[in-house]
C-alpha cells in the first residue's frame, strides 16, 4: 500500500512540476494573416506577448517546420515543410515549458493553385519580408515596376508631382506626357509579354493585362497607395474582378532575398532591353486578400 501511495505522490508531483515550470508562460492571442499560403513558403506568426514565441517548434499536419526564426518585436517567421497542402492544414506550436500545444489551422496551396486564379491575380512572394526604416527612395518613379516573383507581371507608373519638390505624387490612369521622353503614358497593370513582345493573351495574363491603376505616393512619408481597376475583366461565372486596393511603402532591396537576383525578362520575351540590376523596390499589401506584392523599378 505504501508503494502505491508513493507512486501516486511521484505522479502528482511530476505532473505539477511539468505544468508549473517557472519558465512556463502560455502563448495567447496567436494570429497570422488569413489567406492561402504557398507550399513550402513562409508564414509570420504573432502573439499577444511576442516573446513567448521564442524557441518554439512549429508543426504543420504533424510535420516539423523546415526553419523558424524569431524577429524581436515582429514575431516568428516560419518556413513551412514541402508536401504539406490543403484547405485545413493543422498548425501547432509546441510549448515545451508548458507541456502543451497551441493549435490552429490555415490554407496551404501548391503554386499551380494561384495560376490564372481570379481571386489572387498579382504574384506574392514566398518569403516574409520585414522592412527596415529609411530605405533608399527612387529619384524618379515614372517607368516600369516589375515583379521578381513573376517576370511577366508589371505595373507602369505614370505620376505627376503635387507642387514642386514636395515628394508627393498622383498616380494617373489617364494618358499624360512622360516628363523625360514626352511620350504619352498612363498608369496600368500589364503583361510584359503582351505589351512589349506582342504575344497572344493567356488565361493568366488576361486577368492582369491592361488594367487602369490610380492612387498616390509620398516619398516624404514613404507611403504608397493605389487601386487596380479590373472591372472590365470577368471570371468563369461572368462576375467582374472588381477593384483591388494596395497600401505599402518603399523598401531597401539590399535587405530582401532578391538582392542578388538577376532579371533577364520573361521567358520567350527578349525584345526589351532588360537591365542586369534592380534599382528601387516597393512592398504593398492587398486590402482584399492580405497578400503582399513586391515590385522593383526597371531602371539603373
Amino acid at each position: 500500500m505504501r508503494s502505491i501511495k508513493n507512486f501516486f505522490y511521484l505522479v502528482v508531483v511530476g505532473f505539477v512540476s511539468l505544468t508549473c515550470s517557472p519558465d512556463c508562460e502560455n502563448i495567447t492571442g496567436v494570429t497570422y494573416d488569413n489567406y492561402p499560403y504557398l507550399e513550402a513558403g513562409q508564414i509570420l506568426i504573432k502573439a499577444s506577448n511576442i516573446n513567448t514565441l521564442q524557441n518554439k517548434n512549429v508543426y504543420f499536419n504533424e510535420k516539423l517546420a523546415t526553419a523558424a526564426r524569431f524577429e524581436p518585436g515582429v514575431g516568428l517567421v516560419v518556413t513551412m515543410p514541402q508536401g504539406v497542402t490543403g484547405e485545413d492544414v493543422n498548425l501547432r506550436i509546441q510549448d515545451v515549458d508548458c507541456a502543451d500545444f497551441v493549435s490552429s489551422s490555415l490554407s496551404v496551396q501548391p503554386s499551380g493553385y494561384f495560376v490564372a486564379n481570379p481571386m489572387y491575380v498579382p504574384p506574392a512572394p514566398p518569403q516574409i519580408i520585414i522592412p527596415i526604416p529609411n530605405p533608399p527612395l527612387p529619384p524618379n518613379i515614372n517607368n516600369a515596376w516589375l515583379s521578381p516573383d513573376n517576370k511577366d507581371y508589371c505595373i507602369w507608373f505614370a505620376v505627376t508631382e503635387i507642387g514642386t519638390g514636395t515628394g508627393n505624387y498622383i498616380i494617373s490612369p489617364i494618358d499624360r506626357p512622360d516628363p523625360n521622353s514626352g511620350i504619352l503614358r498612363k498608369s496600368q497593370e500589364l503583361s510584359v509579354k503582351q505589351k512589349v513582345c506582342g504575344q497572344a493573351p493567356s488565361p493568366e495574363t488576361n486577368f492582369y493585362h491592361d488594367n487602369p491603376v490610380y492612387g498616390m505616393m509620398s516619398k516624404t512619408e514613404n507611403k504608397v497607395q493605389f487601386w487596380i481597376d479590373r472591372t472590365s475583366k470577368k471570371d468563369a461565372t461572368g462576375k467582374s474582378l472588381g477593384i483591388e486596393e494596395f497600401v505599402g511603402q518603399f523598401i531597401d532591396i539590399k535587405e530582401t532575398p532578391y538582392k542578388d537576383d538577376v532579371e533577364i525578362g520573361p521567358p520567350g520575351c527578349k525584345g526589351a532591353p532588360w537591365l542586369p540590376t534592380k534599382s528601387h523596390m516597393m512592398m504593398v499589401t492587398s486590402k482584399q486578400t492580405n497578400r503582399t506584392l513586391i515590385l522593383y523599378q526597371q531602371l539603373p
